[in-house]
């Protein structure tokens, strides 16, 4: 019986040992920020992935939103979505720069996001523009604007001629002790290209891993 007692207590012993070392950390690990891109969730609304319309001049945009939401058990700090490249149907001769996203409802880059919280980030916008009696299409890359060369008009750093087929906008989703994920935002352009049919396109973009 004394030898079962000191077992016990050896063991309990050891138990509390365990849980003062690794308790701390298993709770941290536990309630650690988890950060997911995806479609707007439904309370955001509907028309939440795609918005825009006319604009002053003739020409039309329509912005690609997607959510980056915390599923974890604690608030991410310094949450950020990085632009890494854009695969277009025909190769782009230069990428646009690789900077974060923006957010859709602050005029930043980066910010925090408590638990069970989703927020939306630019992730590209397609602009129409007036050009010789027609509209001229450009893909624009939703980075946090730093200089006028920013502007996403026709023959900017950031516009790039919009073309049919397949594009696929890869990105990276981090916050401050959280390892950064890669993620792949595609849609495809119809030939037809008028404003509505690229919207339509852009209402049906997919996000993979």
């Amino acid at each position: 019986m004394d030898d079962a007692a000191a077992w016990a207590s050896a063991g309990a012993t050891t138990l509390a040992v365990v849980v003062a070392l690794f308790g701390p950390g298993f709770e941290r690990w536990r309630r650690r920020p988890k950060l997911v891109l995806s479609d707007p969730p439904p309370e955001l609304g509907t028309a939440a992935k795609v918005v825009g319309g006319p604009t002053d001049g003739d020409g039309v945009v329509h912005w690609l939103r997607v959510a980056v939401s915390n599923d974890g058990r604690s608030t991410a700090e310094d949450v950020r979505v990085i632009l890494l490249r854009i695969d277009a149907p025909e190769p782009l001769r230069k990428q646009p720069p690789s900077r974060e996203l923006k957010w859709a409802d602050v005029r930043t880059d980066r910010g925090s996001l408590p638990p069970r919280v989703a927020r939306l980030v630019d992730v590209v916008h397609v602009k129409f523009v007036p050009d010789g009696g027609q509209l001229r299409r450009g893909l624009v890359a939703g980075v946090q604007p730093v200089s006028s060369a920013d502007s996403g008009q026709p023959g900017s750093l950031l516009w790039r001629d919009l073309t049919a087929g397949t594009y696929v906008v890869h990105v990276s989703v981090s916050a401050r002790d959280v390892a950064a994920r890669h993620y792949a935002i595609s849609f495809a352009v119809p030939a037809a290209g008028h404003p509505e049919a690229v919207a339509e396109a852009l209402r049906g973009a997919g996000v993979t891993t």
